[in-house]
């Protein structure tokens, strides 16, 4: 499932629950050229945005990809809904820190 999209200037961002819940971090790239070169930008933004946040649950993925879609960053879902009781609340709120990262990247 994905949702919030963001345009920036070379892509589309965007939030996506993958497989056992892994929330994860993309781009939609349309220049196929250059995918590497924004794929690298992106990352790297990212992750100076989340050490400088504290957000050290955000971790690079196993392997990038050069397709359209390709994931920059990745978060477990015990770090963003629990290993406890849900709480929605909490979820949300971890949802919209998210949504926020990446309007501010």
């Amino acid at each position: 499932m994905s949702w919030y999209w963001m345009q920036k200037s070379d892509c589309n961002m965007y939030l996506q629950i993958e497989k056992r819940g892994k929330l994860c971090i993309k781009i939609e790239i349309e220049d196929k050229k250059n995918a590497s070169a924004i794929r690298n930008k992106w990352h790297k933004d990212l992750m100076k945005q989340c050490k400088l946040l504290g957000y050290s649950e955000v971790y690079k993925p196993q392997r990038f990809g050069l397709g359209k879609w390709i994931t920059i960053g990745c978060i477990d879902s015990q770090n963003y809904i629990g290993s406890d009781m849900f709480n929605r609340d909490k979820v949300l709120n971890n949802l919209r820190k998210y949504e926020n990262l990446i309007d501010n990247l």
